[in-house]
């Protein structure tokens, strides 16, 4: 598995609802919640789901080239 985490302050809260609810099937309440996570200790999943969210990520920040994503493997 692989844990992607975001820098807070690299990409607003908004943005990261939008791509987390692009990627999966979340309501607002749990896109706002995994968003937390997202900017806390990450999210993990398979390698390719942290693709596509890092992506959309990507996608959905008007700041790109500060966008700071850390993706890493879980035991």
């Amino acid at each position: 598995m692989t844990v992607i985490q975001v820098e807070k302050g690299s990409v607003v809260t908004a943005s990261a609802m939008k791509a987390l609810r692009a990627a999966r099937s979340l309501s607002p309440a749990e896109s706002r919640c995994l968003a937390d996570q997202l900017f806390g200790p990450g999210i993990e999943g398979t390698l390719i789901e942290m693709e596509v969210i890092g992506r959309l990520l990507r996608e959905h920040s008007k700041h790109r080239k500060n966008l700071q994503l850390n993706a890493r493997s879980s035991a």
